[in-house]
This record gives C-alpha cells, structure tokens and sequence, in this order.
C-alpha cells in the first residue's frame, strides 16, 4: 500500500486531545485504540505539513495496519514514555501549551501544530530567556533610581546593593567566586612548581 509521513509534531497531540479528550501524556500502554489513535493523528498531521493527501478515517487506517507496524510504533511510543519517567515536572496540557504559543510567544496555528515537541521547547526557552532579562532590566533601574532619590538625604555615599539586591545577582557572583577560586588554585600550583624547579 501507499506509504505516508509519521511524526510526532504538537499538532497531532492536539488533535488526539480532541478526539479522546486526554492528553498524551495518559495513554496506556495496553490501550490498543489510544495507541492506534496517536498513529493516525501523528500521520495525519504530517501528512498536512508535507501537503499529501491522506484520504484515510479511522476505521480505515486501523484496517491498513500490520502487526509489525503496530509493534514498531509501540516501542517508539514506550521509548518516549520511559524518556519523560525520569523528570519529576509535570507534563503540562497540550491547550495550555498552545495558549503559551499563540498567547505569549506569537506563534501562528499553523507554526505551533508542526513543531515536534523538542522545537517547541527550544522556542519557548528562547522566548523564556528574553522575557527574564527584560524583566530583569526593569527591576535592575529600580534600586539606581532610588539611590538617586536616598542619596542627598545621606550622610554615607550609598550604592544600588544597600538600596535592594536579586537572587540572580547572588548566583553570578557565586559562580564568579568559583571561577576566581580556581584560577588562583591554578596560578599557586604554579608556582610552587618553579620554586621546586619543576617545569
């Protein structure tokens, strides 16, 4: 028979959420029609993406299947499972995840049902990390106009630290620390070899 695209893009795992009302992430694995289920949304959706038809319902489709295939899509799928085992952070909702894309991030319909899970995530984290730093800048000018304001009413000259201090500044001075530490380690190592007369 005709063979046809299979990918996990979000876009399927939205399109099982409608069609089952669950989330991905609550398949079992001894839920034959759930997994056939995912297969058919997974080559549907890809099917879209590439612009092939894939004239096939449901029904259809499981009709087409060989036990080889299923088998094969079974372990991909335990694959994936056994994967997010080992993370203790909750898997989140497919539509909460679609709103994080359209809502916050800009993302089209179209953009966010054909990116695979792993392109999403580094979407987000990118989008994420802009966020934080931009929030950051804005905290960052509050302590320096605050000082502008304290200072004259001061008898001591006053820095942004004595006004207010951030958790993140404490972690990039920390990781400064270490670095500094090691490359004095470094340079005693050093010179305890010339003076030793060792090259």
């Amino acid at each position: 028979g005709k063979e046809y695209p299979c990918g996990f893009v979000m876009g399927a795992f939205l399109m099982f959420k409608r069609e089952t009302g669950k989330d991905v992430s609550q398949i079992k694995q001894d839920d034959l029609e759930e997994l056939l289920m995912l297969m058919w949304c997974c080559v549907k959706c890809a099917s879209q993406a590439e612009g092939t038809e894939f004239p096939l319902d449901f029904e259809t489709f499981c009709n087409s299947i060989t036990p080889d295939v299923l088998n094969d899509w079974n372990e991909q799928v335990r694959q994936s499972a056994e994967k997010k085992d080992g993370e203790s952070v909750e898997d989140p909702d497919i539509e909460q995840l679609l709103g994080i894309a359209m809502g916050c991030i800009g993302m089209s319909m179209d953009d966010f049902c054909r990116c695979t899970p792993s392109e999403f995530y580094a979407a987000w984290k990118a989008w994420n990390e802009m966020q934080q730093s931009r929030d950051r800048g804005e905290w960052e000018r509050l302590p320096m106009q605050c000082l502008c304001t304290l200072q004259p009413y001061s008898k001591k000259t006053l820095d942004a630290s004595d006004i207010m201090s951030f958790p993140w500044e404490t972690e990039q001075k920390s990781e400064n620390e270490v670095k500094m530490d090691k490359e004095d380690t470094l340079r005693r190592y050093r010179e305890a070899k010339a003076a030793a007369g060792l090259k």
